[in-house]
C-alpha cells in the first residue's frame, strides 16, 4: 500500500512542478512579448527620428542652397549697382568737364568783349559816333551794357557755384563708392560643415561689421529697388486692367456691331416688307379704280335704261321683249 501512494504522491509532486514551469514558460513568454513590442515601438521611434533628421538635414541643406543664392545675388546687385554708378559719375565727370569749359570760354568771351568794348570806346570813331548822338541815348546804351555786365557777372558766378556744387557731390560719391566697394570684398564663404544650429541662428553677429556708410547706401539701394518694384507692380497692374478694358471694349464692339447687323437686316426687311405693302396698295388701288370705272359705266347704262322701263313694264311689252 505505501508504494501506490508514493506514487501518486509523486505524479502529483510532478504535476505540480509542471504547472509551476509552465506558469514560469508564460511569463517568460509574456516578458518576451513585452520586450519585442518595446523593441518595435523603439524602431519605429529610431526610423520616425531618421526620417524628422533627413528631413531637418534636407531643409537645413536647402536654406544654407537660399542663403548662398541670397549672398551671390547680393554681391552681383551691388557690383552691378556700382558699376552703374561708376558709369553715371563718368557722364557727371564729363559733363562737369563741359560745364568748367564752357565757363572758362565764357569768362574769356566777356573779357574778349570788355576789352573790344573799351578799346571801341577809346577809339576816335566813337568818339564821333558820340559827338553826333544824343546823350540820352549813349546814357540807356551805356545803362544797357553795364546790366548786362552785371548779369553776366551774375550768371558766370551762379555757375561756378554750381559747379563747386557738384564738385562736392561728386567727390561725396566718389568716397561713398569707394567705401561701398571696400564692403563689397568678401570677408570668408559660408560654412557649410558648421551644425544647424549656427548654420540658421538669426541673431548671430557677423564677425567683419559693414560700414555705417555703406549700410545706409545698402539700405538706400534697396529701398529704391522696392519703390521700383512697387512701381513695376502697379504699373504691370494697371496694364493687365488696360488689358482687360481693351477686351472688354473689344467685346462691347463686337456685340454692338453684331447688333448693328441685326438691327439692320430687320431694315431691310422692313424695307422689303413696305416696298411689297405699297406695291400691294397699289394694285389695290388700280383695282378699286377698275372696279370704280365699272361702276360708273354701269351706272350710266342704268341711267340710260331708265326710261325705258316703265315701257317695258307694260303687259303689251313682253311680246315686244321676246321679240
Amino acid at each position: 500500500m505505501p508504494e501506490p501512494r508514493s506514487l501518486d504522491f509523486r505524479l502529483v509532486q510532478r504535476i505540480c512542478d509542471l504547472q509551476q514551469a509552465l506558469d514560469q514558460a508564460l511569463d517568460s513568454l509574456e516578458n518576451l512579448q513585452i520586450r519585442v513590442a518595446t523593441q518595435h515601438l523603439v524602431e519605429s521611434q529610431l526610423i520616425k527620428t531618421e526620417h524628422f533628421a533627413n528631413a531637418q538635414q534636407q531643409v537645413i541643406t536647402h536654406l544654407q542652397t537660399q542663403l548662398k543664392r541670397k549672398q551671390q545675388w547680393q554681391q552681383q546687385l551691388l557690383h552691378q549697382f556700382v558699376n552703374q554708378a561708376e558709369q553715371w559719375m563718368e557722364k557727371q565727370q564729363e559733363q562737369l568737364q563741359k560745364l568748367k569749359i564752357r565757363t572758362q570760354q565764357s569768362e574769356i568771351e566777356i573779357q574778349s568783349y570788355l576789352v573790344r568794348l573799351q578799346k571801341h570806346c577809346q577809339s576816335d570813331s566813337f568818339t564821333a559816333i558820340l559827338s553826333q548822338r544824343p546823350r540820352v541815348e549813349l546814357e540807356s546804351e551805356i545803362f544797357v551794357a553795364r546790366m548786362l555786365t552785371v548779369s553776366l557777372g551774375t550768371h558766370l558766378q551762379a555757375i561756378q557755384q554750381h559747379t563747386q556744387t557738384l564738385e562736392t557731390v561728386f567727390k561725396s560719391y566718389q568716397s561713398a563708392l569707394v567705401q561701398l566697394e571696400s564692403s563689397l570684398e568678401p570677408s570668408g564663404d559660408l560654412s557649410i560643415s558648421a551644425s544647424p544650429d549656427e548654420a540658421i541662428a538669426p541673431n548671430q553677429p557677423p564677425d567683419q561689421p559693414l560700414d555705417a556708410q555703406a549700410n545706409t547706401a545698402l539700405f538706400e539701394l534697396f529701398h529704391d529697388l522696392k519703390l521700383k518694384q512697387r512701381k513695376i507692380d502697379v504699373l504691370e497692374v494697371e496694364l493687365a486692367r488696360q488689358s482687360r478694358l481693351q477686351i472688354q471694349s473689344k467685346h462691347q464692339c463686337q456685340a454692338i456691331a453684331a447688333e448693328r447687323d441685326h438691327y439692320r437686316h430687320q431694315l431691310q426687311q422692313a424695307e422689303a416688307q413696305v416696298a411689297a405693302l405699297q406695291e400691294h396698295i397699289l394694285q389695290q388701288a388700280s383695282q378699286a379704280l377698275e372696279c370704280e370705272v365699272k361702276i360708273q359705266f354701269w351706272k350710266e347704262q342704268s341711267e340710260g335704261d331708265r326710261p325705258r322701263l316703265p315701257a317695258l313694264l307694260k303687259p303689251g311689252s313682253s311680246a315686244e321683249v321676246n321679240r
